[in-house]
């Protein structure tokens, strides 16, 4: 048998019935959580055996014995420290995941306040989606970088906002990290539009493709802003 502290208690096994994901074979049906064993500090499982296997209890509890002691063959190959393995990546890539996540949730909220005002607009897909830049003057709103210390002024965005942290299955407290204080993040706000300034361009012989000339670009941006946003904008 594997040690009890590897063994999933009835809290874990709910969890794992309620939220699992499924593999399955021609002879084997698998439901596992990955991060069931975050609480304890070390991985757990638990083989259950139903009465569609076998009625007799004696029956079924062999057949579980015999998994675990499959299993236990194995189980130090198994790895149990996850987010030690995640912590090998260095602090500012684990930052940028966050970082991207509250990107997305910013553009979401400012394409449906764009759609939601019935203007016409220019479309420029991306691969989440596509981008709404209007075609007349709107309101510059102060929008929420998402993040566990985010407070909703606005109804409006605080039904946008919430709308889709319910679809990406997020809530605010996500932004804490237990296991990684280090990534967690408060929240901040920024504005739905800013004003490129000094833009200058000119074009000139493309030197890596044949008969077809390059475009040279520059302009200004408040901090915080993302000047592939801008390109877009132009070019898309």
């Amino acid at each position: 048998m594997l040690p009890k502290k590897n063994r999933a208690d009835k809290k874990a096994i709910e969890k794992i019935f309620k939220e699992g994901r499924f593999i399955n074979s021609s002879s084997l049906t698998l439901k596992f959580l990955n991060n069931v064993h975050t609480r304890y500090g070390h991985a757990r499982v638990s083989f259950i055996v139903p009465k569609t296997v076998e009625k007799k209890a004696t029956r079924r509890n062999l057949l579980r014995r015999k998994g675990y002691l499959i299993l236990k063959k194995y189980w130090n190959k198994i790895p149990n420290d996850f987010i030690g393995a995640i912590k090998k990546i260095p602090k500012k890539t684990r930052m940028m995941y966050v970082h991207a996540f509250q990107s997305l949730m910013f553009n979401r909220t400012v394409l449906e306040l764009i759609i939601s005002e019935k203007v016409n607009y220019k479309k420029v897909q991306y691969q989440h989606g596509f981008f709404a830049f209007p075609l007349k003057t709107m309101k510059n709103l102060k929008l929420p970088i998402i993040g566990f210390g985010t407070e909703f002024r606005n109804k409006k965005i605080k039904e946008i906002s919430s709308k889709i942290l319910e679809e990406e299955e997020i809530k605010l407290r996500d932004f804490i990290v237990r296991g990684m204080p280090e990534l967690a993040s408060e929240g901040d706000e920024r504005n739905m539009f800013v004003n490129a300034e000094d833009i200058n361009f000119k074009t000139e012989k493309d030197e890596l493709n044949n008969n077809k000339k390059k475009c040279i670009i520059s302009f200004k941006l408040p901090k915080g802003s993302y000047a592939t946003i801008v390109i877009k904008k132009i070019f898309g």
